[in-house]
């Protein structure tokens, strides 16, 4: 359990961690513009149900990318006092988008210095043989 939330929540050499990180990544992307659109336009009541189980969905992955790094930190402490698990305990709740779209910010400044996934996205094939040989 615990090789397996390393290998998906912070080893970058890991081909599980680029898969979930561009999936977490796509999600919350996804719930920042669903947000702003909710709040510029709105949505209709059948889309607004819709929106608001995506919305308790990103939550739920959110909450376990916090129980899972909690997990694996060394001093839980210092994780649950840093800026970042603050601000990632904030936006679990689907009302504080603002909130999930400076995390999508702190996602992007993550990918900007990361080189392994740099490579991956993009030049994929040439990570993964790479990765292979």
């Amino acid at each position: 359990m615990h090789r397996l939330l390393h290998n998906l929540l912070e080893n970058i050499a890991s081909p599980l961690f680029i898969l979930y990180q561009s999936f977490s990544f796509s999600i919350l992307a996804l719930s920042v513009v669903l947000g702003v659109y909710d709040e510029l336009k709105g949505f209709t009541k059948d889309i607004h149900f819709i929106v608001i189980h995506i919305e308790v969905f990103v939550s739920t992955v959110i909450l376990f990318e916090y129980f899972g790094r909690l997990y694996l930190s060394k001093n839980r402490l210092y994780y649950l006092l840093h800026p970042l698990s603050l601000l990632d305990l904030i936006a679990i709740v689907p009302y504080f988008q603002p909130f999930r779209l400076l995390r999508y910010i702190a996602y992007c400044k993550v990918f900007q210095n990361n080189l392994p996934l740099q490579v991956y996205f993009l030049n994929p094939q040439r990570y993964i043989q790479k990765r292979i040989l």
